[in-house]
């Protein structure tokens, strides 16, 4: 099981570097379709700017990506010609009907009993067409559409049948659990609608039903990203962190196999609470060992390895630990790729490995550590594991 939080100082950096995990899976993906689960909200809204960014600029190819809502809403109340919300409720969901004439591939509906004039977007559509979908064939996006919610769900559960997604980027809701899923324990939930007839404006933008994925979809997909964003989610982040809520995020965290889980700084603010204070300093525990505290490192004349999946990624996660052990003991950062898939304007591949060794052998010296290159062949291969990389791994720990 793989579960990674990753703490970024702002909402900017944390856009960034989601994006750049996503555009990474994306590459990895290796010529076949990349299923990429979107939700809505203004929490992954920065990321999916980064990522359309990215894939402009040439420094991700999203081209192979099909993408598929997490949740649509449906059943308009507004009075003809005004519409409901300029901005969904979205996919971060509240706290828990039907639009007919669906225009064919357009995500396009009108509202009953109006002409063709009182066409709109359906509004979860509408939201990512402005950030991440700008010029993506209608063919790649999928989500629920229907002369009815219910036909919605239907006929998006049929899509959805075979289908497991390979990403899906989701947001903390202020309780704790995901869009509109509310049942933690139901990890049997396929696609279903939800009544929103008594839920407060703020969340519904005066529509009555969502249709949205459940939690079998989510558990089920190959890997998960998690965004929260903002003081008002440090309370809730801490609680889930900290297994004191039991939401479907709590669900997510706790049995999903490959979860990450980026918050910016406001939202991480009461982390600090999960670990012990020993003196003045805190202890930071991993694996249930302390590793930092008052006095002599807890390890004392080891050899101590740390496995760098690409160059800098050492540094960057471990760096003060590696540092801080290096004085009393042998520390070696082994290095698995040779990371040349990094984007470094106007340089070819070998330039590129160069310039990451150069840069691990700095990392190396100022943290006092040395430092061994791998170069396993499953870099070149959209990192699967063959036997080579096996018998290379084996190779260097017997020596």
């Amino acid at each position: 099981r793989v579960a990674i939080n990753i703490v970024c100082r702002s909402p900017g950096e944390l856009g960034v570097r989601a994006a750049m995990l996503i555009a990474t899976r994306s590459l990895e993906a290796m010529g076949t379709v990349f299923n990429m689960g979107v939700s809505v909200g203004a929490t992954p809204s920065g990321t999916y700017a980064e990522l359309r960014r990215m894939a402009d600029t040439g420094v991700a190819d999203m081209s192979r990506c099909d993408y598929w809502l997490l949740d649509e809403f449906f059943g308009c109340d507004a009075p003809s010609g005004r519409g409901c919300g300029a901005e969904s409720g979205g996919s971060e969901g509240g706290p828990g009907a039907h639009v007919v004439g669906e225009v064919e591939g357009s995500g396009v509906v009108a509202k009953e009993g109006n002409t063709m004039e009182a066409l709109r977007p359906l509004p979860h559509r509408r939201e990512l067409d402005n950030v991440l979908l700008r010029g993506v064939d209608d063919e790649r996006v999928h989500g629920p559409a229907g002369p009815t919610a219910a036909a919605a769900a239907s006929a998006y559960a049929t899509k959805m049948a075979y289908q497991v997604l390979d990403l899906v980027v989701l947001s903390v809701s202020p309780d704790g659990n995901v869009g509109w899923l509310r049942d933690p324990d139901d990890r049997n939930q396929g696609i279903h609608q939800v009544d929103m007839g008594d839920m407060p404006g703020t969340f519904s933008k005066g529509y009555r039903s969502c249709v949205t994925l459940g939690l079998s979809h989510l558990l089920a997909a190959r890997e998960v990203v998690v965004l929260s964003i903002g003081r008002n989610k440090a309370d809730v982040v801490a609680d889930l962190l900290g297994e004191r809520r039991h939401t479907v995020m709590s669900t997510l965290l706790r049995l999903h196999p490959k979860l990450t889980f980026f918050l910016d700084a406001s939202a991480a603010y009461n982390l600090t609470n999960l670990f012990p204070m020993v003196g003045s300093q805190q202890t930071l525990r991993i694996n249930n060992v302390n590793i930092w505290q008052e006095g002599a490192p807890p390890y004392r004349d080891e050899t101590i390895l740390c496995l760098s999946p690409h160059p800098d990624d050492s540094c960057i996660s471990a760096g003060a630990t590696l540092h801080y052990l290096a004085p009393s003991n042998h520390v070696i950062i082994l290095i698995a790729t040779t990371g040349h898939r990094a984007y470094i304007e106007n340089t070819t591949k070998e330039q590129r490995i160069a310039t990451r060794r150069e840069e691990v052998r700095q990392e190396a010296l100022e943290l006092g550590v040395s430092a061994d290159f791998l170069d396993l062949p499953l870099y070149d291969r959209g990192s699967r594991m063959d036997e080579d990389d096996v018998t290379i791994m084996e190779d260097y720990l017997r020596k």
